[in-house]
């Protein structure tokens, strides 16, 4: 992946908002170019591409962390449902039909401008006056980030709604509901007996 990423003028030119979304299908296509990154099925020998919606988002996002928002199945459910409970879409007239295929990041931009387009200005703004608190209180443990680099890529609305749609479509650990991982020991597995041992043994 470094290797595409290295000059890639998808990902390195000056990106504009009405851009975003051309810019981010042609990564996922570049992404798709890696040699033996698509999807091969076992029986035919054809392949289809990648999905590269999440990962294409975040590459956008590291270096125009103010105007693109990261898309994951958590920031998109969230966000749907805060589109339908806000009123900004008909519900439920605004369901997908089976003869049609929805452009996730598309659609993910669209419904991010709607239901947060008028907190834009008003998150920045307090952002500007307050980062550097936030920044001076926060825990930032094993963090090399100067205060000028977190501010570059976290003192924006975008992240900031990030976040929250992040939260927002995680898991609730709901009390009486939760059950511990049962962790795989890593061991050797036991070697077969051999022929020789077996009738020894015997």
């Amino acid at each position: 992946m470094k290797a595409i990423i290295a000059d890639a003028p998808q990902i390195t030119r000056s990106l504009t908002t009405d851009a975003i979304p051309e810019r981010h299908a042609e990564i996922c296509t570049l992404c798709n170019t890696v040699e033996g990154i698509k999807i091969k099925n076992e029986k035919t020998g054809t392949e289809k591409d990648r999905d590269f919606t999440s990962l294409a988002s975040k590459l956008l996002w590291l270096l125009h962390p103010d105007i693109v928002p990261i898309f994951d199945s958590q920031a998109w459910c969230a966000t749907n449902v805060i589109a339908r409970i806000s009123g900004k879409v008909y519900t439920p007239g605004s369901l997908v039909a089976q003869d049609t295929t929805l452009k996730p990041y598309c659609a993910f931009l669209k419904l991010h401008a709607l239901c947060f387009g008028n907190l834009y200005n008003r998150i920045d703004t307090i952002l500007a006056v307050e980062f550097s608190t936030i920044y001076a209180n926060a825990t930032r443990k094993n963090n090399s980030n100067t205060e000028a680099d977190a501010k570059r890529q976290y003192a924006n609305h975008m992240t900031v709604i990030d976040q929250m749609l992040w939260h927002l479509g995680s898991d609730i650990a709901v009390e009486g509901c939760m059950t511990k991982r049962v962790k795989k020991k890593a061991g050797r597995k036991k070697a077969p007996k051999s022929a020789a041992n077996a009738q020894s043994v015997a």
